[in-house]
């Protein structure tokens, strides 16, 4: 073989290896115009803020078998109060898909609701075991356990508000097993927790905000929502139950019809159905505790 052709040859096996290693040093070292988002120093710290109350809930979960109700109880109790204090709070979205569904703040998502579901079945063993009072009192406290990250963003409001209203369920079912006083305890309680929730409106306009944002970062152009006419025109600060549901129908209707609407509506209207279900299982509950209320 000549010298010319084994060159060429040499050539043809190591030139595929060379635009590797140049694709991999340009990825290195080029830089986007525009860089993603990351956490501010606030945020992190608001996240780091959530390690020892997950290390807590680890704790538990690594002594299943062998925890007492006193120490879940005193979990529960931390985390409720820690929340109080503002130590640890909603961690907000910053770009599309910085949900709590991912990285560590998934891990903080799933300690809260492993908590949420260890105090449920601890309440429905104090319902079995006849002490009705008891199984309220952790009802009441794995409501505002799983509120401590609820208003992060639509995904985690919408998710929670389903949870909650399982266990509101489970506090209707209880209320005649209750003595009156009991009951109006647990109504104070409930009418309390119910001030206590926010409107989604600010988590929609960003979510919307981001959404935007990303999209011009990838040079496509989004026709204006107005424009497909898939306005979420939500109430301003209204709960009522009906009207989220109303709006969720709407947008469930239009995202089904293939409007070519954006992709965070789909969590708009995930979080729309699911509070106006919590807020009419807040209604349903406290009328069985002897508070008749509508919630507008």
């Amino acid at each position: 073989m000549s010298a010319s052709r084994q060159l060429i040859d040499k050539l043809l096996v190591i030139s595929p290896l060379v635009l590797i290693a140049g694709i991999a040093v340009h990825a290195r070292t080029s830089t986007d115009p525009y860089e993603i988002p990351q956490y501010s120093a606030d945020l992190q710290a608001r996240v780091t803020a959530f390690r020892q109350p997950v290390r807590w809930v680890v704790e538990l979960e690594r002594r299943r078998d062998e925890i007492t109700l006193g120490e879940v109880v005193e979990v529960a109790d931390r985390w409720i109060e820690w929340h109080e204090q503002g130590r640890i709070g909603p961690l907000p979205s910053i770009r599309p898909g910085d949900t709590m569904r991912e990285g560590a703040k998934l891990e903080i998502f799933q300690a809260s609701e492993r908590l949420m579901s260890e105090l449920t079945r601890r309440a429905h063993a104090a319902e079995e075991n006849e002490t009705p009072a008891l199984a309220a009192e952790l009802l009441g406290k794995a409501l505002r356990v799983t509120n401590v990250t609820k208003y992060s963003d639509l995904y985690s409001a919408g998710t929670i508000a389903m949870r909650q209203r399982a266990v509101l369920k489970q506090l209707e079912d209880l209320a005649p097993k209750l003595s009156e006083v009991e009951r109006e305890g647990m109504a104070n309680q409930l009418e309390k927790a119910l001030s206590d929730e926010q409107s989604i409106v600010p988590l929609v306009a960003r979510a919307r905000r981001q959404f935007y944002t990303e999209s011009r970062r990838q040079g496509i152009d989004r026709v204006p929502i107005e424009e497909v006419g898939v306005l979420v025109e939500l109430p301003g600060d209204s709960a009522s139950p009906s009207r989220l549901r109303t709006i969720g129908r709407s947008l469930q209707a239009r995202l089904m019809a293939g409007m070519g609407a954006p992709g965070y509506l789909t969590e708009t209207q995930y979080a729309c159905t699911a509070m106006g279900n919590l807020y009419e299982a807040y209604e349903a509950t406290l009328h069985a505790l002897g508070r008749p209320i509508t919630v507008e």
